[in-house]
């Protein structure tokens, strides 16, 4: 049975508990024709969206309680959460078989001390569904309710809201500060084993037949309808740099929409996706990877970050995100040496416990972290910087922000790129000839001033220009501007130093950016040298 037929069955069997006599206990058939359907559906759903999302979520099913029963529903909970005491995803049936309420829920037996508002949908407005049971209110209980009725009932709709309120559930457990949600009220947390996952031929991640230089429209249009705004040539350089290497930091000015972005891609792309805020006091990988019980050193204390690794090994094929929000809050090579050592070398991560074990890295797993330079973060050291991709954000399209205000709807995104998941994972060619031997004169112009760049650099500089000069489509007067893009985003935010030092090499790479029509990089160098006279002492700002 398929998913729209399953849907219409269980919403007619609670209708047949109207016809008398009506049905009042859990042993009547009506009743168990409905739990048969209920248990059906959490088969569906297991199949279907919980191999997408790296914490265990477990799914329980009830007819209702009390005398008579009334409200059959399902609850897709997280770790440490209760259906008495808790909050979770619920599709609850409308008594009279006219469809169902689905979305975040919390406990209306025992409430959560949660920041979570709920819509109030007492009194209900004329035609709506009303799920209340005869002791508590639930229409009052919803985050985010969406009414599907039978007779217009869309089961692709309906799991794409249950998708889109399982991601934004995984926020609020992973998201809250000072810790997330699942871990509160003083409560050590359990050992999360991984969740077991269905590793089935997935129709979500079918490889695009439209040409690559298509990918940025088609996400910036997608964007657009959100409620985000970004200019074409910064999403054509932030997709060239994950082409390149799955590393990139967004640096810049405070609320200019770097976290929304990186969420924005791996929600439209219907990807798997962790956001994790650093902490100030994060001085080891246990945050981020976890640890051994000490108590237990068979028990492994796991993270979002580590289910996240697990679920991206078991699907190779579908990309994985993790965001690491505000990641230079505390030094990164202190909680994520290993992450860093991981991606360069191909080597397995060492968990420890007992018996010791292992975790490889996944190829298919792309590290997003924003930054902000203030007094209360510290600066990246050169060997970040050598790593990643830093795409500078401003404040330059404030204007047209204020001048046509949109609000943020960011569910509108759900899964409409999810073709272009494989395009993310195609191997990576290699640069032109002639853009080699442009970088070697580079590399010769900064090694005069002891601010060279070894092969890994040029390597992901020639990368990203062939990945750029795909996402242009041609004819383009984009075409060719790949290696002034890359030189904004690998090499001047690796240039800093007082004006003896750093002046020279400014004023020999400003001569090569003119000789070789670079505008972007003569711009920011001359912003640069600006800066330098002023204070005496620059590098590049990431505002």
């Amino acid at each position: 049975m398929n998913l729209a037929n399953l849907l219409h069955t269980l919403c007619q069997s609670r209708a047949a508990w109207n016809v008398p006599p009506v049905a009042t206990t859990t042993k009547d058939p009506r009743v168990l024709a409905t739990l048969a359907a209920l248990l059906a559906l959490k088969e569906e759903l297991t199949r279907k969206l919980l191999p997408e999302f790296f914490l265990p979520f477990t799914l329980e099913v009830s007819i209702g309680r009390g005398k008579p029963v009334k409200v059959p529903w399902l609850c897709i909970l997280g770790p440490e959460q209760k259906v008495q005491e808790g909050f979770y995803v619920a599709v609850s049936i409308e008594p009279n078989g006219h469809g169902l309420v689905a979305g975040i829920m919390k406990s209306a037996t025992h409430p959560p001390e949660v920041l979570l508002s709920t819509q109030k949908r007492t009194p209900l407005p004329e035609n709506a569904l009303d799920v209340d049971s005869p002791t508590y209110r639930f229409n009052d209980a919803f985050h985010n309710p969406q009414e599907f009725f039978t007779e217009t009932l869309d089961s692709e709709a309906f799991l794409a809201h249950l998708r889109e309120s399982l991601r934004l559930y995984t926020e609020l457990l992973t998201e809250d500060q000072p810790e997330p949600i699942y871990r509160r009220k003083g409560r050590k947390p359990s050992p999360i084993k991984p969740a077991t996952r269905v590793n089935e031929p997935s129709t979500l991640y079918q490889t695009s037949t439209d040409a690559l230089s298509n990918l940025v429209p088609a996400f910036r249009a997608a964007c657009a309808t959100a409620g985000l705004i970004y200019t074409e040539e910064r999403l054509t350089a932030f997709f060239a740099a994950l082409l390149a290497k799955p590393f990139v930091i967004l640096a810049g000015l405070s609320g200019s929409g770097k976290t929304r972005l990186a969420q924005a891609l791996a929600r439209w792309l219907g990807a798997p996706y962790a956001l994790v805020a650093v902490g100030p006091d994060w001085t080891s990988r246990d945050p981020l990877l976890g640890y051994p019980d000490a108590l237990d050193p068979s028990r492994y204390i796991t993270t979002p970050t580590l289910e996240l690794l697990h679920s991206a090994n078991q699907q190779p094929e579908v990309p994985h995100f993790l965001i690491l929000d505000e990641l230079n809050l505390s030094p990164i090579e202190r909680y994520g040496a290993d992450l860093l050592s991981a991606m360069e070398s191909g080597e397995a991560i060492f968990l420890g416990g007992v018996p010791p074990e292992t975790l490889p890295w996944p190829r298919n797993l792309f590290l997003i972290g924003t930054v902000n330079l203030d007094e209360t973060t510290h600066p990246l050291s050169p060997k970040v910087l050598d790593r990643a991709s830093v795409l500078t954000f401003d404040g330059s399209s404030l204007a047209a922000l204020l001048e046509n205000p949109t609000p943020v709807r960011p569910e509108r995104l759900a899964g409409q790129g999810n073709v272009w998941g494989a395009a993310l994972l195609s191997p990576r060619a290699g640069g032109k000839w002639q853009e080699t031997a442009t970088l070697i004169r580079l590399s010769e112009t900064l090694a005069a001033h002891d601010f060279g760049f070894g092969l890994r650099t040029a390597t992901e500089i020639l990368r990203f220009c062939a990945a750029y000069d795909q996402l242009i489509p041609p004819p383009s007067e984009g075409q060719g501007r790949g290696l002034d893009t890359a030189l904004c985003l690998k090499i001047l935010p690796r240039l800093h130093g007082s004006q003896r030092r750093l002046a020279p090499a400014l004023d020999a790479l400003l001569t090569l950016a003119e000789a070789e029509n670079w505008p972007q990089t003569a711009t920011a160098l001359r912003t640069l040298q600006a800066r330098l006279l002023r204070d005496g002492f620059g590098g590049y700002t990431f505002e």
